[in-house]
């Protein structure tokens, strides 16, 4: 018997805060903050233009952790530098990414908690020339 796609198990690997991989079925068994993704890719864009992904992080403990985020470098922003993340909670962390020369572009948003582990996420973007010409005017 087939089963439907959407059926499917799938094996996902989840990096604690102690840099501990579990897969989603022990999950459960991971307890402290960490992060499902460790690499988020932008979208291509433009010089001058922005994009912005959500990076998440989840508490699968039962304590109330503090979360340092250090800002990662240019072109990559965060307005949010600290966080107080409760029980059995997540937060969607939005970044920005603002290319200002072309090329591709990488960096390291790492997260640090309270329970001393740091989480590194790995951040990359493609900048591509500035404006476009088509249909302004012409």
């Amino acid at each position: 018997m087939l089963r439907a796609p959407w059926r499917r198990k799938v094996q996902v690997d989840v990096k604690c805060v102690d840099n501990v991989v579990c897969s989603s079925q022990e999950e459960a068994l991971c307890r402290g903050v960490y992060a499902p993704q460790d690499h988020y890719s932008f979208p291509p864009t433009r010089v001058g233009e922005t994009s912005t992904l959500k990076v998440n992080m989840r508490n699968n403990s039962l304590e109330t952790h503090g979360l340092m985020f250090l800002t990662p470098k240019e072109p990559f922003h965060i307005k949010h530098s600290k966080y107080s993340l409760r029980p059995q909670r997540y937060i969607h962390l939005p970044v920005q990414f603002k290319p200002v020369v072309t090329g591709n572009h990488s960096s390291l948003l790492l997260v640090q908690t309270d329970t001393s582990g740091n989480i590194a996420i790995q951040l990359t973007g493609e900048a591509l020339t500035g404006l476009r010409t088509a249909g302004l005017g012409q």
